[in-house]
């Protein structure tokens, strides 16, 4: 599969997370319905929101982190170390195990708050990227089931404030 057009005007990271999805492909069961449609015909707007997931994931790698690690503030840069990190290790038969509930409640609770601020204030305006806040709560959300039915699908998670 070869990278599409509207692909190639993105930043590289970007690019790369096309390229995660495309060998994902293979094995379409990983794959969420919106996933599975931007592999077989990918939009512009798709490729960028879906960019975005990255955030989500880098979430659901520090729930399963030891407490030294740390997410980092919500305010742009991407740093994926933490999400490799925990890839080999599962890669590698390492066993991981879930931060305690108090971590991750507090997590949710603090990006509850970002995300609220960030509607409030109309996005970036306060300090926060809204994109990694999202993600974030979405993650979240869907971690602790917060406000959502047990059985929601990943797509379907909703981040009420």
């Amino acid at each position: 599969m070869t990278q599409p057009d509207a692909l190639r005007r993105q930043p590289a990271i970007r690019i790369d997370v096309y390229a995660t999805l495309r060998d994902l492909a293979r094995d379409a069961s990983v794959l969420t319905p919106q996933e599975k449609t931007f592999i077989d015909a990918p939009a512009q707007g798709m490729a960028e929101r879906l960019s975005w997931r990255v955030e989500a994931a880098r979430t659901l790698a520090w729930a399963l982190s030891p407490s030294s690690v740390s997410l980092g503030p919500a305010e742009g840069a991407l740093d994926v170390d933490n999400l490799v990190h925990v890839r080999k290790a599962i890669g590698a038969g390492e066993r991981l195990s879930l931060r305690p509930a108090g971590e991750i409640l507090d997590l949710l609770d603090m990006t509850w708050w970002q995300h609220w601020t960030t509607r409030q204030a109309g996005g970036a305006a306060c300090g926060f990227s809204p994109d990694i806040v999202m993600e974030r709560h979405a993650a979240l959300n869907w971690l602790t089931g917060f406000d959502n039915m047990p059985d929601t699908a990943w797509d379907e998670i909703d981040t009420p404030t």
